[in-house]
């Protein structure tokens, strides 16, 4: 988990995309937020030492949801 990133399709657009966190904390709260928002079954690699994590997202929805979670992270991390 050296790296801190998580690659990502957007299955509506067939979008490929990676997303890069800046710390294990951060890294680990979106772990958890994917898990709740798509269900084990959203991610591939997901638990697999070494292999970076791959998830699908099914639609427009889930993609908005995951960028507000990043923005607010980041907008935490300011104040």
């Amino acid at each position: 988990m050296s790296e801190l990133i998580m690659d990502f399709y957007e299955y509506r657009t067939g979008v490929v995309f990676t997303l890069r966190w800046r710390n294990e904390e951060e890294y680990r709260q979106g772990k958890a937020f994917l898990h709740e928002l798509l269900g084990p079954e959203g991610g591939v690699g997901v638990d697999e030492p070494g292999r970076v994590p791959s998830y699908y997202l099914e639609n427009e929805q889930q993609f908005d949801a995951l960028m507000d979670f990043r923005r607010t992270l980041r907008e935490k991390q300011k104040a």
